[in-house]
């Protein structure tokens, strides 16, 4: 069984229609929804949980959580390489100084 849980913005896409023969929606406090569907893998259900990002959460199973966050974090990393300035070997890190 793979239960994701989408966030109130996008609950009305989800609700609207049928993404699989076996899935089961309940609506969540607060406006969510959460679908659970029976697969045979979840390699048809990864790129789809990915494309939703933030909006998403995997609840079950425990590979597809694992799979879920590895993928988020590596993503996070990707990002957080490219938003740090480049350091030269031999050139000290300027400092702001406060308060001269």
């Amino acid at each position: 069984m793979v239960r994701l849980r989408f966030t109130p913005d996008l609950a009305p896409r989800i609700t609207e229609r049928t993404w699989h023969k076996s899935q089961k929606l309940r609506p969540m406090p607060g406006g969510g929804v959460e679908l659970a569907l029976t697969l045979d893998s979840l390699e048809e259900v990864l790129p789809f949980v990915l494309s939703h990002a933030a909006s998403v959460e995997a609840v079950e199973p425990p590979e597809l959580v694992t799979r879920v966050a590895a993928a988020h974090r590596a993503a996070a990393l990707r990002y957080e390489k490219t938003r740090r300035p480049a350091r030269r070997a031999g050139v000290p890190a300027v400092r702001a100084r406060v308060g001269r």
